[in-house]
């Protein structure tokens, strides 16, 4: 079982996360306009890094939402388990 506060922490993370990427990318036009190309690197680079941050976050909370969904489903009763097997 997946825990709540694993849970809370992929799904503050994700507009936390957003909201950094967006920072980073109007710093970088920023940068690159006033024609500072270290720190538009630095911060593309940066920007990069939260991009892949922000998606293995949200590959992250659908698995564990999936594996959660998964683990409450009701076992088939017993009977549709034995008839699945003489059907083969």
């Amino acid at each position: 079982m997946i825990s709540k506060r694993f849970l809370l922490v992929l799904v503050y993370a994700l507009p936390i996360l957003l909201v950094a990427f967006a920072v980073l990318m109007g710093g970088y036009a920023l940068a690159e306009g006033l024609q500072d190309l270290a720190a538009a690197g630095a911060l593309l680079w940066i920007a990069l890094t939260t991009l892949l941050l922000l998606i293995v976050t949200l590959l992250l909370l659908v698995m564990s939402l999936g594996v959660q969904a998964v683990a409450q489903l009701p076992d088939p009763p017993r009977d549709a388990r034995r008839e699945v097997r003489d059907e083969e």
